[in-house]
């Protein structure tokens, strides 16, 4: 019986275009995560989210040992084999039972840090998901190396369906942080489930070179995700310590409403990306060329959603989940303005994965992350919204030695890179004048904020749906590579 679905399921995923396929999925992960939050949002309030951000933001220091990078190792890999992928299981086991051992250990300290002892549960139950995580990232990789990218996306996305439903029942008769545990539970238990089962990678004992390849590959990927999983989480931990759980819900709905979109549409391209850019290589003009477009296309597709969030945020907030989270009216605008130019330069890192020159991308993040964490300080001292300001303003900062550092490892002119980024955000402004047009007038008019909204969502989706079929249809035309 689960043979007879597997073959079902992997020529459903050969037959779909990739782009339907995965996006799909993505559109689907999206509606069930962002109906879950607002739900639970309204239903439990801002402390409870902040009681978790404070966990999350020091746990996911220890999710970067949970598969040491092998799972972007196999995606890369020209000898993928069996053996192969028996020496990214058995990194990936090593590095999340060493992450999880160090995270037990240090409940103590955690809890202590933020002087709550309900940060010692949750830091528990989330730590020991590590694990989970880790060999969750090997049969996911494989389907994405194969291109398999129906599977990549309904298959987190079935995850996320069944967590909702059990987060959103729980919340019925508990109004603490338990519902929002549960949540991540299920996702991380049902997405190793049914990855496995879907894909059922083969594996067998590995030589001594698999072992050694792989570790090569991860040991520059792991500095750099170290390094910037601090630099992306200090600011919760900082916000926590210094301002509270309340302040840290209202400044981690402003970053999660955003991030949820924008992450999604960048890990789509970037999930489609990858495999097609690595048989590219070792024609790195050809490369480069393929990295300019993901850039352009990203940016094209997450500017109409900047636009639209950052002027229509207030009745965003009042509709989805209330007024007292207006507290994050600010931080909201600005992560959305910032937005318009940290999704397309996010792509960037694919340069290295690609080259598979990670000591690179290692040292990058040496060069980042300090400034980014100053930001943190900076900005403290004026509440989130001070925060928010000074991280963009770090951010905006970093862009050209972002680029030419990108540019480098790839052997191309910085202006390639640079020229897709700016022509996809140029062009994103022009396609959101309707949206911004509707927002304006609305508002002028006095409508109520249920109209605003659902009329910017309205004209923004038909704005994204004619930007598909136009890019497919440019694509076949130009017959892109990649």
């Amino acid at each position: 019986m689960i043979g007879a679905c597997h073959n079902m399921v992997k020529k459903l995923s050969n037959h779909l275009p990739s782009s339907v396929g995965l996006g799909s999925g993505r559109l689907f992960t999206i509606g069930i995560e962002f109906g879950t939050m607002i739900y639970l949002m309204r239903q439990l309030g801002p402390e409870p989210f902040g009681l978790v951000a404070m966990v999350m933001s020091l746990i996911v220091i220890l999710r970067i040992l949970q598969d040491g990078g092998a799972g972007a190792f196999l995606v890369s890999d020209r000898g993928l084999n069996a053996e192969r992928v028996g020496a990214a299981l058995i990194v990936s086991l090593g590095f999340s039972v060493a992450a999880v051992l160090i995270a037990l250990a240090c409940t103590p300290l955690v809890a202590g840090f933020y002087n709550d002892s309900r940060v010692a549960e949750i830091w528990i139950i989330v730590s020991l998901l590590i694990v989970f995580s880790a060999l969750s990232s090997v049969p996911i990789s494989i389907a994405q190396k194969e291109q398999c990218f129906f599977l990549v996306s309904w298959i987190p996305a079935l995850a996320h369906l069944a967590a909702g439903i059990s987060a959103i029942a729980l919340s019925l008769t508990r109004n603490d942080f338990w519902p929002i545990i549960i949540y991540h539970v299920v996702v991380s238990m049902l997405t190793l489930t049914i990855s496995w089962l879907a894909v059922r990678p083969k594996a067998s004992l590995p030589q001594k070179n698999d072992l050694k390849d792989v570790f090569h590959f991860s040991k520059g990927l792991f500095v750099f995700e170290f390094l910037n999983v601090l630099n992306r989480n200090a600011d919760d931990i900082l916000i926590g310590r210094v301002l509270g759980s309340q302040a840290l819900g209202l400044y981690g709905f402003a970053y999660r409403m955003l991030s949820l979109p924008l992450r999604r549409i960048g890990g789509m391209v970037s999930t489609l990306a990858y495999p097609r850019l690595s048989k590219l290589v070792p024609d790195w003009k050809a490369v480069g060329h393929g990295l300019a477009e993901v850039m352009r296309e990203v940016a094209l597709f997450a500017t109409p959603v900047c636009i639209g969030v950052a002027l229509s945020a207030q009745e965003l907030i009042h509709v989805t989940v209330g007024d007292e989270w207006q507290g994050a009216l600010i931080p909201l605008q600005v992560f959305a303005v910032l937005g318009i130019y940290q999704t397309p330069f996010s792509m960037l890192g694919l340069a290295y994965l690609v080259s598979k020159n990670t000591s690179q991308m290692a040292k990058w993040a040496f060069i980042s992350t300090p400034v980014i964490i100053l930001s943190f300080f900076v900005g403290l001292p004026w509440g989130i919204e001070g925060v928010a300001f000074a991280y963009s303003l770090a951010t905006l900062a970093l862009f050209w030695p972002m680029v030419k550092m990108a540019a480098s490892v790839l052997h191309v002119d910085p202006w390639m890179l640079l020229k897709g980024a700016i022509t996809g955000i140029a062009t994103g402004l022009v396609i959101s004048i309707p949206v911004a047009m509707v927002c304006t007038i609305t508002s002028l008019l006095g409508a109520d904020a249920i109209v605003i909204l659902s009329s910017t969502i309205c004209v923004g989706v038909i704005t994204e749906m004619i930007l598909y079929v136009w890019i497919i249809r440019h694509r076949r035309r130009n017959g892109a590579k990649w």
